[in-house]
């Protein structure tokens, strides 16, 4: 069976008398580890799995650049922060709202180029979007995001091996990095991002040399690799919150996010992470190749 004969198999299985399926989506604010506010776009239980089916086939036929290190099968941000330990210098930038401002027009294009036929692209964009962009809270989002910056990866890439650097992006966390000094590369950066319609989150565009902790991911990447600080810091915030709700749906969101936490934490500094679990009863840990756990935890069953 070919692909565009599974994926409209997928389209005629949802029942028209069910509606849009935009309409079937739920609204949830969650606090991210650092204590800032996350808006969810949350699809119902068979939506959810009309997604998966067709992730599952979108990943077999879809070709992403190397440097999407994110919502990649054996992917995870270790492989992200690992790529840039031991290097003079190190930046790193953010794509500023990143899942709100890839539009529905991008994604459709996207799948255009797997599917070849208008048709069934327009279809499976109605599956796969919330309010004309990719909501966080999708299962396919993280893939169709990397299938939308296919070009822009492929320019930073190539942008990168010319200083002879090295770029790689987990989502919306860009890093490069170099034994040459790389002062200038963020302006030529951001040149290309906001050609290809994307903004540049300014505050965090940091430029660090060997004498500062390079973070990537949340982690230490001057010689091997660390838990930082901050990273710390907001595990045990979010830990704290876990302990001081009372709202068991409020702890229940707590509780996956610092599953994720764990098991991230966990392949860094065991210790750690190992006293961040005493007193919580937390779900089975997640395998380690999973997704950030900022942003695994939505896309979950």
């Amino acid at each position: 069976m070919s692909a565009n004969t599974e994926l409209r198999r997928i389209v005629d299985s949802w029942n028209s008398a069910l509606g849009a399926p935009r309409d079937h989506y739920h609204q949830v604010s969650i606090k991210k580890a650092n204590g800032k506010a996350r808006q969810l776009s949350i699809p119902c239980a068979r939506l959810r799995k009309c997604q998966r089916a067709i992730l599952r086939i979108l990943t077999k036929h879809g070709n992403l650049d190397p440097a999407a290190v994110g919502g990649v099968k054996g992917t995870s941000p270790l492989k992200h922060a690992r790529s840039h330990v031991g290097r003079r210098f190190v930046l790193t930038m953010d794509l500023k709202g990143f899942f709100d401002t890839v539009h529905h027009e991008s994604v459709c294009a996207a799948v255009l180029r797997i599917t070849r036929d208008e048709e069934l692209a327009r279809a499976l964009t109605d599956f796969v979007t919330f309010s004309r962009c990719l909501p966080q809270g999708a299962p396919t989002s993280m893939f169709l995001g990397n299938l939308v910056l296919f070009g822009l990866d492929r320019k930073l890439r190539r942008l990168a091996a010319r200083m002879n650097a090295r770029y790689t992006r987990y989502v919306d966390d860009l890093a490069f990095s170099s034994n040459t000094d790389l002062s200038g590369l963020s302006v030529r950066v951001e040149k290309l991002i906001v050609a290809h319609r994307f903004r540049v989150n300014d505050e965090k565009t940091i430029l660090m040399n060997v004498d500062v902790p390079q973070v990537v991911s949340g982690l230490i990447v001057n010689r091997g690799l660390d838990l930082s600080e901050t990273l710390m810091d907001n595990v045990l915030a979010l830990r704290g919150r876990y302990l001081g709700s009372s709202v068991s749906t409020l702890r229940a969101q707590y509780a996956l996010q610092l599953q994720g936490y764990v098991a991230f934490c966990g392949q860094i500094n065991p210790d750690f992470a190992s006293w961040v679990s005493v007193g919580l009863a937390l779900p089975e840990s997640p395998t380690t190749d999973s997704p950030h756990p900022d942003r695994c935890v939505p896309c979950r069953g």
